[in-house]
């Protein structure tokens, strides 16, 4: 199963691919890291990005999409962009999608000892490990 890990930062969309196959995670390698929002008050960019998404997602043919969720409020609340760019990506047609607390990320990370690969930029990390989180979610892991 193709799996993509997707941290929203800012108004990036940064991702990770694995392929999980016998209960063994391979990352996969994409030309395409990240996707930029654009200006948030324009109704082009929002189409543009929900274009982006789903090309990728059906380029790359991923089955299931994780997201790293963004606290609603306090000091590491999510800006307003990245809940519109949450609300994208679930809206996809190609893949279902589940969201991930950073805590679940950390505790599926500790009981499994994931290792983030050395080919990722370490921007990437966080998408790779809520990847994995989504797959032992699905219990493939």
């Amino acid at each position: 199963m193709r799996i993509c890990g997707v941290e929203l930062k800012g108004s990036d969309a940064i991702f990770a691919v694995i392929d999980v196959v016998n209960a063994k995670v391979s990352s996969v390698v994409c030309q395409t890291r990240k996707v930029k929002y654009g200006e948030s008050a324009e109704q082009q960019s929002a189409r543009f990005f929900y274009d982006a998404i789903c090309g990728f997602i059906r380029d790359q043919n991923i089955e299931h999409i994780g997201v790293k969720q963004r606290a609603q409020k306090g000091q590491f609340a999510g800006g307003p962009v990245t809940f519109k760019m949450e609300g994208l990506i679930q809206l996809n047609p190609h893949a279902t999608t589940q969201l991930f607390s950073g805590p679940t990320i950390a505790a599926a990370t500790r009981r499994h000892d994931f290792q983030v690969p050395d080919q990722l930029n370490r921007y990437q990390a966080d998408a790779y490990l809520t990847a994995c989180c989504a797959a032992v979610a699905l219990n493939i892991i």
